[in-house]
């Protein structure tokens, strides 16, 4: 199959360069490096036609050149030809190519209108290169198709070779809330709902419905039942994150999101559902790290501020956090039938303030082993990191 696609894109760039051959004389009949130098200074010039017949007579030269081609994907890119463009920087790409190559290419065949056409670049792009940007590319084509029949066929293919990943459908759940097509993101539930791998994506389609009909606490009602019914929640692997949402025109997170986060990136979070700016948690959110452990309050730069509501071991914890460090007392520790607040280190030096983490207190007050405890919200790992590196400096 690989072989065919490659096949395939070289028929077309065969195709492209016969139809330039007569004209690329006229431009040069000099050696490589004259015609490609004068293929730079066409394109610095913005005479992206002159910069195609150069860089022609360049490939005519050495067919293999991958400069040559990815400048005159530049050139066609230019001249409103995304088909043609992604079609010769496709045929300069391979396992190695670099990020901004495989970036360009893909924003291409976004851009190629004949959804088809665009689904075949995305497959060969993937056997070239192996990057599942284009997996998720596909899926985002087959969407705008409404093909999901397709949709499922790829996901088999994908589960079969255990390559699935919940982050391959970001992009697609996205295309419909960008649209607001609740319809169609009800179909695709449907479809989801079958596969083995794809729980983390029909939980956030499930989500963004429930917000879309009762707002967060339509949100916060489905996440109570999944809790009280002991369904199996998603779960990412370390290092993963799955977001769908809201964006500004920069592209960072923005407004209402919904974000699930492996177990290494957020140490008290699984699930965010809230408000986002600027890419960073901001505003009214709750986050869950389990049935039994969550927290609701107001965010400010990812880290609870101000009042806050915990649910822990079936009790209701209320109090004030600050830059997501416990800041008053809050009654949390049981001990002898009663409920007592606890310690912590608000400003991180661990001398001071209250905690809910310590385990082992008599009473309320100041705690013994305060030096050798991490006490914040969210960043322990950040805390954990730092004694480490001090642990190695020693």
């Amino acid at each position: 199959m690989k072989k065919k696609k490659i096949i395939l894109v070289s028929a077309l760039i065969i195709c492209f360069l016969a139809g330039m051959a007569g004209c690329s004389k006229k431009v040069s009949s000099g050696n490589f490096q004259e015609n490609f130098d004068l293929g730079v200074k066409y394109l610095k010039e913005a005479n992206y036609d002159k910069a195609i017949l150069a860089f022609t007579a360049v490939i005519q030269i050495d067919p293999k050149n991958a400069e040559a081609y990815k400048n005159l994907a530049v050139a066609y890119e230019h001249t409103g030809k995304p088909k043609e463009a992604a079609s010769f920087l496709l045929y300069a790409a391979n396992q190695n190519s670099q990020p901004e190559d495989i970036a360009r290419l893909s924003d291409l065949i976004r851009q190629i209108t004949d959804l088809p056409e665009a689904a075949t670049m995305a497959q060969m792009a993937y056997s070239q290169t192996g990057n599942p940007e284009f997996i998720s590319l596909l899926f985002v084509i087959k969407g705008q198709e409404g093909d999901f029949d397709a949709i499922s066929r790829n996901i088999d293919d994908m589960e079969l070779f255990d390559r699935m990943k919940p982050e391959y459908l970001e992009d697609l759940i996205q295309f419909y809330i960008d649209r607001e097509d609740l319809e169609g993101m009800k179909q695709l539930s449907l479809v989801l709902n079958k596969k083995e791998t794809c729980e983390t994506a029909v939980l956030s389609m499930d989500m963004w419905s429930a917000y879309h009909e009762g707002g967060h606490d339509g949100v916060i009602a489905l996440l109570e039942t999944y809790y009280t019914d002991e369904k199996d929640m998603p779960i990412l692997k370390p290092g993963e994150e799955y977001y769908i949402g809201g964006y500004d025109a920069n592209g960072l997170r923005s407004g209402y999101g919904i974000c699930f986060y492996g177990p290494d990136l957020k140490q008290t979070s699984r699930i965010y559902a809230g408000n986002w700016e600027k890419g960073l948690r901001n505003g009214t959110g709750t986050a869950y790290r389990s049935n039994t452990y969550r927290i609701q309050c107001n965010w400010k730069d990812d880290y609870p501020e101000g009042e806050v509501t915990i649910f822990q071991a079936d009790k209701l914890v209320y109090g004030t956090l600050s830059k997501g460090h416990v800041a008053t007392e809050m009654n949390l520790y049981y001990t002898n039938g009663d409920w007592y607040g606890v310690h912590c280190t608000p400003d991180a030096s661990k001398k001071s303030g209250y905690s809910f983490k310590h385990y082992n207190m008599d009473e309320s007050g100041t705690c013994p082993c305060v030096e050798s405890h991490i006490y914040c919200w969210d960043c322990q790992i950040k805390e954990q990191e730092k004694s480490d590196e001090q642990g190695g400096e020693e």
